[in-house]
């Protein structure tokens, strides 16, 4: 046996499939012909690809290979060797191959670990001449395959014994049958649904004819009116037929969406495509092309003048399927609409408590009395009632629900007869709207007059608000005369207002979108002086949200805040919008908008944030040079440039900055003039950069130690990149301390990537210096882990690259480019690459040090790698360098 190769190799397991029914129907003798001619070709198809045979095991072969391009040629030329071979007696010997790669343990004149029972467990799930591939097999074979065959991926499958989804390919071998049954394993791709704590029920017959309508039609739309499933139905549709995805099944809620502009990037945030100035399709195509997957689109009502943009995506991915719900068909092209009827009543002969297996309207009443009034069962003395009920209603879900939330306060009987009062005095909606329709408005107008004064002006009120609100925040805008906390609990009790999920930290509530609709009907009937003075205290109210925000969403506690400004994002986009219809909101719009961008930059929404501070700063209203015009501009080039648009970012840079001269604040002069220095920086002006920096920390004030850090971090900065590296050192320590102290964690993070980067030019040949560097790159790690998010990993991800490509440690740079390719194509982190090109390329340096495949092998393990895993590796500094 040669030496066993070690590092990162590829295994290969094969066998024969059938082989104990041919045994048994051949005889030992026969067999052992068919079967020694079988090794002789598999021997000569492993030497092809400078395999090494570890060991057989009767009919079964384990080899290992050096690189995976031999392993998969190997296995290439077994199955057209045996395919080609003269079977004697007209039989076929066909054999299953798995081939996996991963790194070597050697135990012995053996290998162990868990990379070989993965490559065995892939063998296992294919069938007679076929080649199945791991998915780090495929992705260093795919962009460069041996001639003659190419690499299809099959999906998503559970392998015996691993808890992970694996990605599986096969080969597709020029002259051979490709065409192959299902995998021997249970293939699961990647669902993101949302959860619910109550049960669903019925629907099976409409799942089913949903379920055929994905089958023939890309685009398949729920229709019907507010309170009919349309939301629950399309998610149970997706979770029942999330087998036929592979690629995965994803929801997206747009139903606090208004602006058709905003469906794509939308859409391209859940899918965590990465953003492309001005494309946004282009973005969600890349991330979709050539995937089976299923994408939910929930509540396209608002937006479905400009639901175009849906059949675009849907032309940019061909193997997309679309499952949308609206009130209203979309009218694109091959669209099946499927108009979600009531819920199944039991029929008119059925009496009884036999009615509860006959009816899916009947089991949902049951199930929510039951969470009103516990212990509440269906019996002969309330059937009658309960069944007058659900017909009464419709078979309607909402009106279901908010119905049977009423007997906290009635039996059946009683809630029967005044529903049935009810119902008579508040039908007469518009004549041609369906009668459900009409059934479910009285439902909710019901639920609404069934409350006292106080609780009615209250629900009226709370309408005020978009996608949710705390109590504090309820109290402050809605509060005043009115005893918010009592006027709460009523609504809850009516189902009028739910709370919102155990997990989150503060008290919130929310309205279902339908119910919210007819509260704003009523927020609209409300006195005009009183509406205005709700909107003005709404929006005052999240104007000092976003003041208050600004100083920790670089800070230590910066989790924290981006998480309750995520919870508020929809308050926030309120104001917006009403900064557009109404001028008096303009100014306090632009200074919420200047105080959370880096909420948007961290958390994935700079080409919505963009696109919504142009329209307001277009405004007649936004056109005073003020303060608040100024700091909207620095916000909208800060924007653009991580967006890496600099030719949109210079105007409003320099414009913010000349608003600050006119209006004489030192303050905000200090840090437009911070802003605009990143014109030259990005330009390589440095000598510009260099001497706006310094007027800038000439005249910001002393109290402003944050301004003051960062500009000296980037007089530091900038002096490296013209050649003076030994010179800045004191400068960037003043300026750590300075952030240290502050407790400005982003900050922080960036001084010590920028010493380490001084440390790292400075270095000498002998490598001297460059322990300094990683000492700084690891603080500055751990600080990014604090809030691992892949916008704070970007931080350190190339620096780290660069000092391990500097100490030669070629195998953790790849590894890590590997992971920064991840983070820029999975993840949409934009990171403007300012100043990179004077340490040189790690991907270049260590491609020429490993070879094309041993770089290739590493940079496909830092390509997978989950967040977590890039945190364990940017932690230790010595991980991979056996690469």
């Amino acid at each position: 046996m040669r030496d066993l190769p070690t590092g990162t190799v590829t295994f290969l397991f094969s066998d024969i499939e059938g082989s104990t029914r041919m045994l048994r129907e051949l005889g030992r003798d026969a067999y052992g012909e068919l079967q020694d001619a079988h090794a002789r070709v598999m021997r000569a198809a492993i030497a092809a690809g400078d395999g090494v045979e570890i060991r057989t095991e009767g009919d079964a072969f384990f080899v290992v290979f050096p690189s995976a391009i031999g392993a998969v040629r190997a296995a290439a030329e077994a199955q057209r060797g045996l395919g080609s071979h003269p079977w004697p007696d007209g039989r076929t010997i066909r054999v299953r191959i798995g081939v996996h790669t991963g790194e070597a343990t050697l135990g012995g004149d053996d290998y162990l670990g868990l990379d070989v029972n993965r490559a065995a467990r892939i063998a296992a799930v294919g069938h007679g001449g076929q080649v199945v591939l791991s998915a780090s097999t495929a992705s260093l074979v795919a962009v460069d395959p041996p001639g003659g065959v190419s690499v299809r991926a099959l999906g998503t499958f559970t392998l015996k014994d691993f808890d992970e989804p694996q990605p599986l390919h096969d080969l597709v071998i020029d002259g051979l049958d490709t065409t192959f049954p299902p995998l021997r394993t249970a293939a699961r791709a990647r669902v993101e649904l949302p959860t619910s704590r109550t049960s669903f029920v019925g629907r099976d017959e409409a799942i089913a004819a949903i379920a055929r309508s994905l089958d023939d039609a890309r685009l398949t739309t729920l229709t019907g009116p507010g309170g009919t499933g349309k939301t629950r139905l399309a998610v149970e549709v997706a979770r029942a037929t999330a087998h036929r995805f592979p690629d995965g099944v994803w929801f997206v809620d747009l139903s606090t969406t208004t602006d058709p502009e905003v469906i794509v990037p939308t859409i391209g945030r859940v899918l965590r495509a990465r953003e492309t100035v001005g494309h946004p399709l282009a973005a969600v195509a890349e991330q979709l092309r050539d995937r089976r997957v299923l994408l939910i689109l929930d509540n396209l009502e608002q937006v479905v003048h400009g639901a175009g943009v849906i059949g675009e995506v849907l032309d940019a991915a061909p193997t997309l399927t679309v499952l949308a719900t609206s009130r209203i068909p979309l009218r694109l092209s091959g669209e099946a609409e499927y108009s979600v009827p009531p819920l199944a009543l039991p029929a008119a002969d059925v009496r009884g408590p036999e009615a509860l297996e006959a009816s899916d309207a009947i089991r949902l009443f049951v199930e929510r009395a039951g969470d009103a009034r516990p212990g509440f069962t269906l019996d002969p003395t309330n059937v009658d009632a309960v069944v007058e009920i659900v017909r009464r209603l419709d078979a309607l879900p909402l009106a279901i629900e908010l119905a049977a939330s009423r007997l906290r306060l009635f039996d059946a009987e009683t809630l029967a007869a005044r529903l049935d009062h009810r119902l008579a005095v508040l039908t007469g909606g518009p004549r041609d709207a369906p009668a459900r329709h009409r059934t479910l408005e009285a439902s909710i107008r019901w639920s609404d007059e069934s409350l006292d004064r106080d609780a009615r002006i209250l629900f009226a009120r709370l309408a005020v608000f978009a996608g949710g609100w705390t109590l504090e925040a309820a109290e402050r805008v809605c509060g005043d005369d009115l005893d918010v906390l009592a006027g709460l609990e009523a609504l809850l009790d009516s189902s009028l207002v739910r709370r919102s999920g155990d997990d989150e930290p503060d008290l919130r509530f929310r309205m279902l979108e339908t119910i919210r609709e007819y509260a704003l009907d009523r927020f609209a009937t409300l006195p005009d002086a009183e509406r205005r003075d709700l909107e003005r205290r709404h929006t005052a109210f999240v104007h000092e949200l976003a003041a208050a925000a600004e100083p920790h969403l670089t800070a230590h506690d910066q989790t924290d805040w981006l998480d309750r400004l995520d919870r508020e994002h929809d308050n926030v986009r309120a104001v917006l919008d009403r900064a557009e219809r109404d001028a008096e909101h303009v100014r306090p719009a632009l200074e919420t908008a200047a105080s959370i961008w880096r909420f948007w930059q961290q958390r994935g929404h700079l080409t919505e944030a963009r696109a919504r501070l142009q329209r307001v700063l277009a405004l007649p209203a936004a056109e005073p040079r003020d303060a608040a015009r100024a700091r909207a501009l620095g916000a909208l080039g800060s924007i653009e440039y991580w967006l890496t648009d600099y030719e949109a970012m210079r105007p409003r840079y320099d414009e913010a900055a000349a608003i600050a001269e006119e209006v004489g604040d030192a303050r905000l002069l200090a840090r437009a003039l911070f802003d605009r220095s990143f014109i030259w920086l990005v330009t390589d002006e440095l000598a510009s950069s260099l001497a706006t920096l310094e007027r800038c920390l000439e005249i910001t004030p002393a109290d402003d130690l944050v301004l003051r850090a960062k500009t000296m971090m980037s007089i530091g900065y900038a002096r490296m990149l013209q050649g003076d590296p030994a010179g800045t050192i004191e400068l960037l320590d003043q300026a750590i301390e300075l952030n240290r102290s502050a407790g400005e964690r982003l900050a922080l993070c960036e001084g010590l990537v920028a010493r380490a980067s001084i440390h790292v030019l400075g270095a000498g040949p002998d490598g001297g210096g460059l322990d300094d560097a990683v000492a700084d790159v690891i603080e500055a790690t751990a600080l990014a882990a604090e809030t691992p998010g892949p916008i704070m990993l970007a931080q350190v991800v190339m620096p780290q690259a660069i000092v391990a490509s500097k100490r030669q440690r070629f195998g953790r740079a790849a590894i890590l480019m590997g992971a920064w390719e991840s983070l820029q194509v999975d993840h949409g982190v934009h990171f403007p690459d300012v100043g990179l090109s004077y340490f040189g390329d790690p991907a270049e340096a260590s491609r020429a040090a490993l070879g094309h495949h041993r770089y290739a092998d590493a940079f496909a393990t830092g390509r997978t790698m989950t967040i977590d895993a890039m945190v364990a590796l940017l932690l230790d500094p010595d991980a991979g360098d056996d690469a």
